[in-house]
Formats: structure tokens, C-alpha cells, sequence
């Protein structure tokens, strides 16, 4: 019997029938390492759906990539397929999109940060976010994702001093910034920031740069300072939720961030899905599936002290919890 919403196989499951019995989502994880021949059943006995996941390099196969239970009462055979290789059979369906969880900052000292070496080329970032209290632009300034002091998406604070008016500014050296006089992103309540390079912008005069959206609309990008004539890199200096040098810390909460290498600024409708995150993997809501995608708790089953890395990208690179942030049900 398995009543939470994450199960991690081990060689004691070997031959089991495991029947999950939650109402939200349940995600169990085959590791790597388990004996040849590992397998065993998995049943739908509540509402929830089970999705059959693999970590540490263990690949789960489902024809037609159907790798979650059809329903209530439906059930999987798991089969091994050779080392850290498996086969799905049964009642199995496509995974639906479920967005369960976002990840809570308390804007004091809470943050997350890369376990691991990265370097990603950041041609665009999409994220979700959640503000305890109101952003202007001669309010506090809260930072989404910082390498340092010169590398960052901030908001609010008229934060450069060389422009004007700055509500939302991406930092790659000089900025690209929204910027407009009485500005705000009302809090209590979720936004959706995507930004991109593109080669050609009416709000770039033409020039290759970030464009940055808001809730879905093209804000602009008003630039300022020595600009960098390509995106910049992702290290494993970056975080999430502070300023690189220890400050401005996000107050609220953050969902849903992803990393792409390629421009996708032609996706944003369905990025932004009318205020409703949708599968990133999926060509119906982006033409190229996400470098690095971080669900804040949905693969993870809301729980434990890391966000997985789900992105396209080769040798995953997860998010380490500082600070014991905290798991919310509160979703865009």
C-alpha cells in the first residue's frame, strides 16, 4: 500500500503489487542499480495518477510514450529491459499535465542554488512567480536569478541608476529592462515574465537582444550600458531567488522555470497558456522542449530538499533547497 505521492522502487519491491491510493498525482521512481530482472505491478486504486519515472540514468519505456496509468483501477506491469533499462505494460496513458506544486521563498534567506556544475547558454527563460507584496519601480528590489552582480533578472527598484523607471531588468552586464513611470506587478496574485534573444525586434532596432514579456505582452526592451553581443551563460555561480552578493532576496512564490538554448518568443501564447502553465515537452505549447526545467516540487512529489532537473539537456543538473524553503499547493 503506498499512500503518498512519491514511491522510489528499491530490490525489496521485487515481484510486489503496489497499490497507490492517493487523490493527486503520484510519481514513482525507478533508481538506478536495482538487480537484473527487477520488476513488479503498479496499481491505480485512488484518483490520483501514477506516472512511472526514471532517475539516476534509469530509462522507463511505454509505447507510444505512455507511461502513467489510464485511471482508477488501472494497472502496469514493470518489466527489466537490460540494465537500468525498463519496459512498460498495462493500462497506460500519456501523462497528463499536472502542476501540483511551487516552491515558497520567505525573502529573508531562503534561495536555491545548482548542486552541480552547469553551463547552459540562456537564449530564453520562462518563469512563474507568486510576490508577497506589491513591485514597483522605486519599491524593494526582489532578484529571480542571479550569477553576480552583473549577471541577473531583477524586479522593481529603478535598479540601474543609468535608466529610467526599470520593473523588470535582465542584466548580462549592460540591461534590458521594461521600464515605465509608476509602474507595478501586483502582489498576491501570479505573473508570467518569458524573456528571449532575438536577432531582429521592433523594440530593438533591429539588433539581436532579450525581449522581455509580461503576462503574455510584449513589454519592450529598453537597453542601457555596454550590452553583450551574444545571451549569456548560466554557471554554477547562478541562483535562484537572491542577488549573487547575498541580497534582495524573492518574497512569494516561483513555479514552472525553464531554460532554453534557442529563441522561442514565437511560442509565447501558448508559453503563457492564457495564465496557465502547460507541458513544455510537448510541440502543441513550444516548438523546441526546454534545455533545463525546473517544476518546483512536481517531480519531486512536494517534498525532500532538491528540485529535479527535467530539461532535454544531457547530464542532468538539479536545484539544492537553502534555507529549508517550502513546498505550496498554491499553482498558476
Amino acid at each position: 500500500s503506498e499512500s503518498t505521492t512519491a514511491r522510489t522502487l528499491s530490490n525489496s519491491d521485487n515481484g510486489k503489487v503496489i497499490v497507490c491510493s492517493n487523490s493527486s498525482q503520484i510519481i514513482v521512481t525507478l533508481p538506478s542499480g536495482l538487480n537484473s530482472g527487477f520488476g513488479c505491478t503498479v496499481v491505480q486504486s485512488g484518483t490520483g495518477v501514477v506516472l512511472i519515472e526514471g532517475s539516476g540514468g534509469t530509462i522507463v519505456y511505454g509505447f507510444g510514450n505512455k507511461t502513467s496509468t489510464a485511471g482508477q483501477y488501472a494497472s502496469i506491469n514493470i518489466y527489466n529491459a537490460g540494465t537500468d533499462t525498463y519496459a512498460l505494460e498495462g493500462d497506460t496513458q500519456v501523462p497528463p499535465f499536472v502542476n501540483t506544486y511551487s516552491l515558497e521563498l520567505n525573502g529573508t534567506n531562503q534561495y536555491l542554488s545548482f548542486a552541480s556544475a552547469i553551463s547552459t547558454q540562456v537564449y530564453a527563460m520562462s518563469v512563474w512567480f507568486k510576490p508577497d507584496v506589491t513591485i514597483t519601480t522605486v519599491g524593494s528590489i526582489m532578484t529571480l536569478l542571479s550569477g553576480s552582480s552583473a549577471n541577473h533578472l531583477t524586479l522593481g527598484g529603478n535598479i540601474s541608476g543609468g535608466l529610467s523607471d526599470e520593473l523588470i531588468s535582465v542584466f548580462p552586464t549592460g540591461a534590458w529592462y521594461y521600464g515605465i513611470a509608476g509602474g507595478s506587478i501586483a502582489a498576491n496574485q501570479y505573473h508570467h515574465i518569458l524573456f528571449s534573444w532575438v536577432t531582429s525586434s521592433s523594440t530593438n532596432s533591429g539588433n539581436p537582444g532579450y525581449d522581455i514579456w509580461l503576462n503574455g505582452n510584449l513589454v519592450g526592451n529598453g537597453k542601457g550600458g555596454t550590452l553583450l553581443p551574444v545571451p549569456f551563460s548560466l554557471s554554477s555561480s547562478f541562483e535562484i531567488g537572491r542577488r549573487g552578493n547575498g541580497t534582495q532576496y524573492f518574497d512569494g512564490k516561483i513555479d514552472e522555470i525553464a531554460f532554453w538554448d534557442s529563441d522561442v518568443s514565437a511560442d509565447i501564447s501558448t508559453i503563457y497558456g492564457g495564465g496557465t502553465p502547460g507541458d513544455l515537452n510537448k510541440t502543441s505549447v513550444v516548438s523546441t522542449a526546454p534545455s533545463r526545467w525546473y517544476r518546483m516540487g512536481d517531480n519531486n512529489g512536494g517534498s525532500g530538499n532538491t528540485v529535479s532537473d527535467v530539461g532535454t539537456n544531457s547530464g542532468a543538473v538539479n536545484l539544492s533547497l537553502n534555507n529549508t524553503p517550502s513546498f505550496s499547493t498554491d499553482t498558476p
